[in-house]
């Protein structure tokens, strides 16, 4: 198995977006949602904003699609992740025969105008639908060393790796075990789940 692993900078509901029916990635990150395929797994480290243990996980998922911008915007199963600000969405790319690039940018809290060819440049969303997704947003647990996935000291950019089947199942256990020393445990519904948080972090600092 593929493994992604990546330094979220600003958790501010934009990349990834929480709002139902399921975690999506739209924007920032072009070169992880270019490249992802369904199966992979996407693990998302706090940045220095968030947490001061670079090990310290916001949110991980098994991936299981990846559209391009054009389907995303009209499938029916994403029509609630649009709307204009202040609300914080991630469906803003309406296909547009009159664009140059092909898409009309619709508003948005913290991606303007100088955000668009790095969005559409990922060229896919990806879409975290299944069971296997966990967030954890205010409350990150650290990541054992034992699984052999932490990213050092580096809080920018992204980082690939390959697990077994073994491995796998025993992250996977790892994250949906809830424990007692204070870190907060969802799992499955993420328009519940998210909302369980607390309000995201706000930064000036993107994704």
């Amino acid at each position: 198995m593929k493994v992604w692993r990546y330094v979220l900078a600003a958790d501010t509901g934009t990349a990834p977006n929480y709002e139902a029916p399921c975690l999506t990635l739209a924007l920032c990150k072009p070169q992880l949602r270019q490249n992802a395929r369904p199966g992979d797994l996407v693990v998302a480290f706090a940045g220095r904003d968030l947490h001061e243990n670079p090990d310290a996980i916001i949110w991980a998922g098994l991936l299981t699609e990846s559209i391009g911008f054009a389907d995303y915007w009209r499938d029916p199963r994403f029509q609630s992740k649009k709307g204009a600000p202040p609300r914080v969405v991630d469906n803003i790319y309406e296909p547009h025969p009159g664009e140059p690039d092909g898409f009309k940018q619709h508003p948005h809290v913290f991606h303007d105008r100088d955000s668009k060819a790095r969005d559409i440049g990922g060229r896919n969303v990806l879409i975290f639908g299944g069971p296997d997704v966990w967030v954890f947003r205010n409350s990150p647990p650290v990541l054992p060393k034992r699984f052999g996935l932490s990213m050092g000291n580096a809080r920018r950019g992204h980082q690939i790796c390959h697990i077994d089947e073994t491995a796998w199942h025993e992250i996977r256990d790892w994250l949906s075990t809830p424990t007692t020393n204070g870190r907060c445990f969802v799992a499955g519904n993420i328009a519940i789940s998210a909302s369980h948080q607390g309000a995201p972090s706000r930064s000036t600092r993107r994704c």
